[in-house]
């Protein structure tokens, strides 16, 4: 049963990050990369958690899982955001709004610290960002909406805790984080038709709605989602459907149906293709050297001064460009008897990926109708904060059975598009590069391998098999990316190889393309403009109030050049802190000169007379609103005040 938790602000709330903001902010919030608040699935699951340990501890485990079952919860939930995230975001980056100006709109840094005895104790001043209590859009209540997903057996024990959900994120005993809650029922949008049938498949995209959690080695995360994770979402999906053993075999245990891992889709809707060394980036010092440039080593001579570096990771785009997975770095406590911060590399959202599902017309149906209809999610931690993606269509092009229109005699590189479990004829895996390019070579029609321009790289293939709760044998493979260089030896070739073992798990893919056709372009594809047109009155309320808070910022920049060029420095801090405090009790233009008239030391009231009256020339304070001036001024003078105590202390050259 898909639901919306709508969580409604009581007060301030600072849903912490684990980390810090440059110098100035000892505890940060969760925000996006446009600037947007959120709250953490994870931080909502674990609060529940917690009043359902409290109240109906006889649900807990059925409903958010336990380390002793095989079986996660029945709940899902997602990170909680703004309404209309995704129209303020398009509006956002139409306005070039940065994410300090939209963080700023609906957060504020607040001080604290310790008390020993009567007064502060040392050492203990600290600064905190919180979400502000009220929207600087609606001026209510600040609300934030999270997708959840919950049996339905369990509906009306779930409506309980939400209710005695109360308090949620940090310093939650100290005032901040007080909220209510509600369910309301989702909307669901309708999904486009987004599955591109091809003669031997299906190709499909997805879209990062939450970050992917597709860990290897040392907490990093793979920068793909590969094809043994496509292959248990489908499986999963067919065992909830309650497919037939026979059928459930042939889908996903016999290798009649290969899926692909989904690489990244570049700017002009193409699936990536992993980086392989033939293609390198200069390094140049020399005047007229193309640093940066990329080359085809086997066609392009190499300037005096240029080093070539061959691209070992990441991707390719349709240029034949690098072309690299954005990820970044979370941070979670693991709760128990020993509490534990601990962080994790993911792939970031808002990301497409791109794969094909190869199988027989009369299962595409099956394929189709779960795309289109079942929620979509990959990796780890499905039930919290992660894996969410949706559906979206594939314009780029499609996997060819047609051979390569090349000659005898013309170079051609066959390179792994996905990694290659070769076999070694005794039931294991081999290792071998020899047993590896004779394979390419006798299944493709090619000879002479040219092993001065081929790269192999390897990689451990591992797993876990949750049936029996235990890992997988560690297996040698041949990792995506490697590539070796041959000549035709006759006309035409095939566009690509299967080779090796467990290709239904997208391994064994190889793609074979004409050494003249690997040319990196200089020219990039720009994105289409983000259509904005609103015509709502909030989203036109968001619109003016980026366009208000720039100007603010211009402001802002103005008034502190208008204490530049003043003799500002000649000032006490003492003074200025008065002038300050005058400013912060003004109720209007007219009021805040009238206390300045009133200061007795001609030469200091001429020197603020004019900043102000600079700061007003400067900018049309006729049409200026009050508490905008008030504002600038005030950081005007708290800038000077900073400045003239630094050059009291001797601290300014």
């Amino acid at each position: 049963m898909n639901k919306k938790l709508v969580i409604t602000l009581k007060s301030d709330l600072c849903v912490a990050s684990g980390d810090g903001f440059s110098s100035g902010i000892d505890v940060d919030i969760c925000y996006d990369d446009h600037g947007f608040p959120f709250i953490p699935g994870r931080r909502i699951k674990g609060c529940l958690r917690e009043v359902s340990n409290d109240i109906l501890p006889q649900c807990s485990d059925s409903i958010f899982g336990s380390p002793r079952r095989r079986e996660s919860g029945c709940l899902k939930v997602g990170n909680a955001v703004l309404p209309g995230l995704d129209a303020m975001k398009s509006i956002a980056d139409s306005e070039s709004a940065s994410t300090s100006e939209i963080c700023s709109l609906f957060t504020r840094v607040r001080a604290q610290t310790a008390i020993e005895g009567d007064s502060v104790k040392d050492g203990t001043l600290r600064f905190i960002r919180v979400v502000n209590h009220y929207s600087p859009i609606t001026r209510g209540e600040l609300e934030f909406e999270a997708p959840i997903e919950i049996a339905e057996e369990h509906a009306s024990d779930f409506e309980v805790l939400v209710k005695g959900l109360r308090n949620i994120g940090y310093r939650r005993n100290r005032g901040f984080g007080a909220i209510k809650c509600r369910i309301e029922d989702a909307c669901e949008g309708s999904r486009a038709c987004s599955v591109t049938e091809f003669l031997s498949g299906i190709a499909f995209a997805v879209k990062t709605e939450e970050p992917l959690m597709l860990p290897r080695q040392n907490d990093e995360s793979l920068d793909h989602v590969p094809g043994s994770a496509v292959l248990g979402f489908f499986a999963a999906k067919a065992q909830k459907k309650g497919m037939d053993a026979e059928t459930f075999e042939k889908l996903f245990l016999s290798d009649v149906v290969r899926f692909s891992p989904l690489y990244p889709v570049d700017a002009k809707g193409e699936r990536a293709l992993p980086a392989f060394g033939l293609i390198a980036k200069i390094k140049g010092s020399d005047p007229g050297s193309r640093d940066g440039e990329c080359v085809n080593l086997l066609c392009d001579s190499l300037k005096n001064g240029e080093q070539p570096k061959p691209l070992k990771s990441g991707f390719l785009d349709s240029d034949y460009l690098p072309l690299q997975v954005e990820k970044e770095v979370t941070y979670h406590c693991s709760m128990g008897d020993a509490p534990t911060l601990y962080t994790q590399e993911v792939i970031r959202p808002g990301q497409v990926f791109a794969g094909f599902i190869f199988c027989p017309e009369s299962y595409r149906p099956f394929f189709s109708e779960v795309l289109r209809g079942e929620p979509l999610s990959f990796g780890r931690s499905k039930s919290a904060q992660y894996s969410k993606c949706c559906l979206e269509e594939y314009k780029g092009s499609l996997p060819s059975e047609l051979p390569l229109p090349v000659r005898s005699g013309d170079k051609v590189v066959a390179v792994l598009d996905s990694d290659v479990l070769l076999d070694d004829g005794c039931g294991g895996y081999s290792g071998n590069v020899d047993s590896l390019i004779d394979a390419i070579a006798c299944e493709a029609g090619l000879a002479n391998p040219d092993r001065a321009h081929s790269l192999f790289k390897y990689r451990v293939v591992s797993g876990y098999n949750a049936k029996w709760n235990q890992k997988k044998p560690h297996v040698l493979a041949f990792a995506a990316g490697s590539y070796c260089t041959f000549e035709a030896a006759q006309d035409g070739c095939p566009s690509e190889l299967l080779l090796g073992r467990r290709r239904g798990e997208g391994f064994g893919r190889v793609v074979l393309k004409p050494v003249t056709e690997l040319i990196p372009s200089t020219e990039s594809a720009s994105a289409a403009p983000a259509d904005c047109q609103s015509g709502s009155p909030l989203l036109d309320e968001w619109r003016a109030l980026l366009r208000e808070a720039k100007r603010a910022e211009k402001l802002r920049l103005l008034a502190i050049d208008c204490v530049k060029g003043s003799k500002g420095e000649t000032l006490n801090a003492s003074f200025v802190g008065r002038v300050l405090r005058m400013i912060v009790q003004s109720e209007s233009r007219n009021d805040l000169m009238g206390r300045i008239a009133s200061i007795r030391n001609a030469d200091k009231k001429a020197i603020v007379e004019e900043i102000v009256s600079s700061f007003e020339s400067g900018c049309d304070s006729s049409s200026l609103d009050w508490r905008i001036e008030q504002d600038c001024l005030k950081c005007a003078f708290t800038f000077l005040k900073y400045r003239v105590k630094r050059s009291e202390e001797g601290c300014i050259e």
